[in-house]
């Protein structure tokens, strides 16, 4: 029996949410991260393609 972990799929739109969480109150992308529950590193890819448009 293989045990195989499903990923988290999020819509562009949580993501936008999710990066201007960050971008719009100035919190950190760790605080945030752990509050909504991802990862720093994925969170962190989602507020710099905001950053870049």
């Amino acid at each position: 029996m293989g045990t195989t972990k499903k990923r988290n799929t999020y819509t562009p739109e949580y993501r936008r949410e999710a990066a201007h969480l960050v971008l719009d109150t100035g919190r950190t992308i760790t605080a945030v991260a752990a509050e909504i529950r991802v990862g720093e590193q994925l969170l962190g890819r989602w507020v710099q393609q905001e950053r870049d448009g």
